[in-house]
């Protein structure tokens, strides 16, 4: 009798133990959609039905770029870190072979993502290598879309949201629709201007912890041929 009354006391625990993990899990979902949303892009939201006129012409003014090579420093600020992480490198886009991620500090990496959105790698990869190919694939692959204009699927996969400053500087908010995806991600924010192109991502994570990406222009020198023979093995 008393072992059974012992087994009830544990279950009966276990349940509510379960009620409040459930409850946590919900109340740190519910927090996804508030967090960021001070920030007046995610004010502006886009119908796909709908879209403005000065957002299609911002898109349409990207996908016309066929390269493009950019400086990066990344930063990645970790709850349980005083300091952020600080990482650099190189950001190559090359129109009909993908992207490129090359982080040359502290350590070096790379980082390609095909013109479909694919991972492309250069033979066998550690698991941690491939977790962080991974994590950038998730970053990139939207950015990909927004140059390649594909808003359909864009929209599929994230709420969209769009504001033009000044008329030269230009804000696109994303919030995840879809897991696994919208459990790691409360937002994403890409920022630039109509002559540099990108400026800025911002990423927020549903773990406090969150990551601003900035990019400068890269100093006159190698051009596409190079980029496409280094990264991709292609003549000009």
């Amino acid at each position: 009798m008393i072992d059974r009354l012992n087994q009830n006391k544990f279950w009966y625990f276990m349940l509510i133990l379960l009620c409040l993990t459930v409850f946590i899990d919900f109340q740190g979902i519910s927090a996804q959609t508030a967090v960021g949303m001070d920030d007046p892009v995610f004010k502006k939201p886009l119908l796909k039905d709908n879209l403005p006129k000065d957002f299609l012409e911002t898109l349409i003014k990207m996908k016309e770029i066929d390269f493009f090579k950019l400086n990066f420093v990344q930063r990645k600020k970790l709850k349980a870190l005083k300091n952020p992480l600080v990482s650099e490198g190189l950001f190559v886009y090359l129109k009909d072979l993908g992207m490129v991620w090359e982080i040359s500090e502290p350590i070096s990496a790379l980082y390609k993502i095909g013109p479909a959105g694919q991972l492309l790698t250069d033979g066998d990869m550690t698991p941690e290598n491939q977790r962080q190919a991974l994590l950038y694939k998730e970053i990139l692959s939207p950015l990909l879309l927004i140059i390649q204009l594909d808003l359909k699927l864009l929209a599929d996969e994230f709420e969209l949201f769009f504001q033009l400053e000044e008329k030269e500087k230009w804000s696109v908010g994303l919030i995840p629709r879809k897991i696994p995806l919208a459990l790691w991600i409360r937002s994403i924010k890409i920022q630039g201007e109509k002559n540099n192109w990108i400026k800025t991502i911002s990423i927020l994570e549903t773990k406090e912890n969150s990551t601003i990406i900035t990019f400068s222009e890269n100093n006159p020198g190698n051009e596409k041929g190079f980029y496409q023979k280094r990264y991709f093995n292609k003549a000009d």
